[in-house]
């Protein structure tokens, strides 16, 4: 016949603490009262103690109890910017080559549009593992507001010349045109 252990009660909840990204602990229930009476650490604050699967808030820590047997869990992450997300290669590429696209007369901005396309995407789909999204669409808009200046430099060298080109041509038309009519008036 098996017998049942009972859990002993007259051990001490051990209590960790997070507070800015870093764990302090173990305290016991009675320190921890007097640490919120002093006002080092407050009510909100993330605590842990064994049993529990995820931090809570030390106001509400405060109503379970058990011993401490193993370890906690790392301390909750500090939600904001890029936290635990890497930077996309291809947004920074894009971006950089939309803005050597205003000083190179466009040309890499040919290359920084499609890239910044393509890090937009990547960046979607990675699920938040992967930040940069401002990153491609500054490089998206500065690689389009490039291959502008290109086509505009392009428009304004080609035109003036498809012009003066027309001209010649009418007028070597021209030219030809009176030779014929002196030539059979002649005859």
């Amino acid at each position: 016949m098996r017998r049942a252990f009972a859990k002993p009660t007259n051990l001490i909840m051990q209590i960790f603490i997070a507070k800015a990204g870093k764990t302090t602990g173990p305290f016991s229930e009675d320190q921890i009262r007097s640490m919120l009476n002093s006002g080092m650490i407050d009510p909100a604050d993330s605590a842990w103690h064994d049993g529990l699967t995820s931090w809570l808030p030390l106001h509400q820590m405060l109503k379970v109890s058990s011993p401490l047997s193993q370890p906690p869990p790392p301390p909750p992450q500090a939600m904001g910017y890029g936290v635990g997300a890497v930077t996309s290669k291809a947004a920074i590429t894009s971006l950089v080559c939309g803005i050597l696209g205003f000083f190179l007369l466009g040309l890499p901005a040919m290359v920084g549009l499609p890239v910044g396309i393509f890090a937009l995407r990547a960046i979607k789909k990675s699920g938040g593992r992967m930040q940069g999204t401002g990153l491609a669409i500054a490089g998206i808009v500065c690689s389009a507001l490039g291959l502008v200046i290109l086509f505009g430099l392009i428009l304004a060298i080609a035109i003036p010349n498809f012009v003066k080109a027309r001209g010649t041509a009418q007028q070597n038309i021209c030219i030809s045109n009176l030779r014929a009519c002196l030539k059979k008036h002649e005859s």
